[in-house]
């Protein structure tokens, strides 16, 4: 009976986790974030401290940082409709500043699962 239960609702929960994140953006691994940037020209918004980003950064980032009072604010200023990829640390930050980047209109998000930490680990090139 369980089986069967898990066979039949199985699929359902699958596709509505699934339409959730396409909702707020598509989750890209580094390597698909630094072609985003090379070839579709995206924006990356990196959402950690200024000190974190001073430590290293991917070039040509804007930071943003989630904890500012004006996090919102800045975001708006952004072009809602440019490619954008987005990451912290780690993917906390930006996993939580997803539904804000969805509540402003941004249209094309790419979130980067595991953040910096993954495109470091990655041997992606960091500035300071």
């Amino acid at each position: 009976m369980i089986r069967r239960l898990l066979i039949f609702f199985t699929p359902l929960f699958l596709a509505l986790g699934c339409s959730q994140a396409d909702d707020l953006a598509k989750n890209v691994d580094p390597k698909a974030a630094q072609a985003l940037i090379t070839d579709q020209k995206a924006v990356v918004i990196d959402v950690r401290t200024p000190e974190e980003f001073a430590d290293g950064h991917i070039a040509g980032a804007k930071n943003v940082d989630f904890f500012s009072k004006s996090f919102r604010e800045e975001l708006g200023k952004l072009d809602k409709d440019a490619p954008i990829v987005m990451h912290c640390q780690s993917g906390g930050r930006s996993g939580q500043a997803l539904p804000i980047f969805k509540e402003l209109g941004f249209t094309k998000v790419f979130h980067m699962n595991g953040g910096f930490r993954a495109w470091s680990s990655a041997g992606l090139p960091v500035t300071k």
